[in-house]
């Protein structure tokens, strides 16, 4: 996997509080054991979700999102209808668009992006507690930014996400970095 994708996988990552693991099989336990049938399912699911994985890349490529984004979320785990499945929604998203743009199919990965942010939103309505509801804005602000290029509403989210959770050290620097940007944004186009 290139780097520029690793690390946009892993922020994707941290961010929704999922965790993608593609490739990265743990050593085999003893056979007949519990944790072997555990493993098995593992291995199991792992390979039906980069099937998924390949399979919506493909249809994303052909000009099919609906269905590149059907396909993908296909494998969630979650119950549908809850803040668990659209942040797991997200985050699978983000993580194709993360590979689309990788490969230069900026199209598809802008609708997508889009999509994926709607799902993020939905998780942000449905959270139960403040700590899920600024996860999920913060997701939305690096939707905004590294996705959709809106400093402005990067910014919003950033700081609701801080507003929520106040002691924590990576909205503050999210909002203060989208704060800067926006600065120098402005000072830019004031200057034309």
């Amino acid at each position: 996997m290139p780097m520029r994708l690793q690390l946009a996988t892993v922020c994707v990552s941290l961010v929704l509080g999922t965790q993608f693991t593609f490739g990265q099989t743990p050593p085999p336990p003893p056979p007949g054991s519990p944790s072997a049938t555990q493993a098995a399912a593992s291995a199991a699911r792992q390979a039906s979700e980069r099937q998924a994985f390949s399979d919506a890349k493909a249809l994303a490529k052909a000009g099919s999102v609906a269905a590149a984004e059907q396909r993908l979320l296909q494998v969630n785990l979650h119950a549908t209808g809850t803040a668990a499945w659209e942040r797991e929604s997200g985050g699978r998203l983000l993580q194709l668009v993360a590979q689309l743009r990788a490969s230069a199919q900026f199209a598809p990965a802008g609708t997508l992006a889009a999509s994926a942010l709607l799902h993020v939103q939905n998780a942000a309505s449905m959270a139960s507690t403040p700590r899920e509801r600024a996860a999920a804005k913060a997701a939305a602000g690096m939707v905004y930014e590294r996705f959709l290029g809106d400093a402005a509403q990067a910014l919003a989210n950033y700081q609701a996400a801080l507003d929520l959770v106040p002691t924590s050290t990576n909205y503050k620097l999210a909002r203060d970095r989208m704060a800067r940007i926006t600065s120098l944004t402005a000072k830019v186009g004031g200057a034309q």
